[in-house]
């Protein structure tokens, strides 16, 4: 099966990211449904997302993003095939500030703070990990 690597860019709408593990598990990520995985980077209304997973699942996912009122200026930066998976889970990493501003973690989605160290240690080496990696060096 053909893996595809999409990473986007978008805002959403609290500052803070309170709602973002919620609306992570709540969707098609949360529960793998479609075979894809993600892994989210935010830090002051500001979203890096990479998905991962076949083809079709990973652009249906995408194509659905703008529908989400929390979530805006939804603009992809990168899509290109994969020879192997390069995350394994679905997670998101959240500035200090927020991370601790959240009460309730979602239950099978793995929080974690936004660092660089992170974010190389949960991502193997692709075009997408690059990306990630520079949005964690500017935020963290």
């Amino acid at each position: 099966m053909q893996l595809t690597q999409l990473v986007y860019v978008s805002s959403y709408i609290d500052e803070y990211g309170l709602e973002l593990p919620e609306f992570i598990e709540n969707s098609a990520l949360g529960n793998g449904q479609m075979g894809v995985f993600g892994m989210t980077l935010f830090s002051n209304g500001n979203i890096i997302q990479l998905l991962e997973g076949p083809r079709a699942a990973v652009r249906s996912m995408f194509s659905r993003l703008p529908l989400d009122a929390k979530q805006f200026q939804v603009s992809e930066i990168f899509q290109g095939a994969l020879d192997a998976a390069c995350i394994d889970e679905t997670s998101i990493g959240f500035s200090l500030h927020s991370l601790r501003l959240i009460t309730k973690p979602p239950s099978i989605v793995e929080l974690f703070r936004l660092r660089l160290d992170e974010v190389r240690n949960r991502v193997r080496n692709s075009a997408g990990k690059t990306l990630m990696e520079r949005f964690a060096i500017d935020y963290q």
